[in-house]
């Protein structure tokens, strides 16, 4: 996956880019001050700032603590399941509809259970963003 899907993921959860933020910093006073430069990415909350994205692709910590929450906000569920250690299928559905059809899913044949987290993610996003266009 790319650092498009990051951004892509992180946009959809709330993060929000912030262009720059320039630090003085001047270590002693007989040192010239430096100057840094530091994109930021704002925290969904608006509580914090990060200097680069999660690594959704490859940490579900990452993942659950800021996509499945923000699918919780729209009433929204995944199951993260697998039938050998080489494949993961990840479900996004209504709350409380299990049993229904997914609204988006993903089969991932790696490893890597965030990655079928992330591609569910990703048609879901690809999926609401058709939806806004056809209305």
């Amino acid at each position: 996956m790319t650092e498009q899907v990051d951004v892509k993921l992180a946009e959809w959860a709330g993060f929000q880019y912030m262009d720059a933020e320039y630090w003085v910093f001047k270590p002693a006073p007989n040192y010239e001050s430096i100057e840094i430069y530091e994109p930021r990415w704002i925290t969904p909350d608006g509580t914090g700032a990060l200097a680069e994205l999660p690594d959704f692709p490859h940490s579900t910590d990452a993942c659950f603590k800021w996509l499945v929450l923000e699918l919780w906000k729209r009433n929204l569920d995944i199951e993260l399941f697998s039938d050998t250690k080489d494949a993961y299928f990840a479900h996004i559905h209504r709350a409380g509809e299990s049993h229904k059809k997914p609204v988006a899913h993903s089969v991932v044949a790696e490893e890597n259970p965030a990655t079928a987290v992330c591609r569910a993610f990703e048609s879901l996003i690809d999926i609401e963003a058709k939806a806004k266009k056809e209305a």
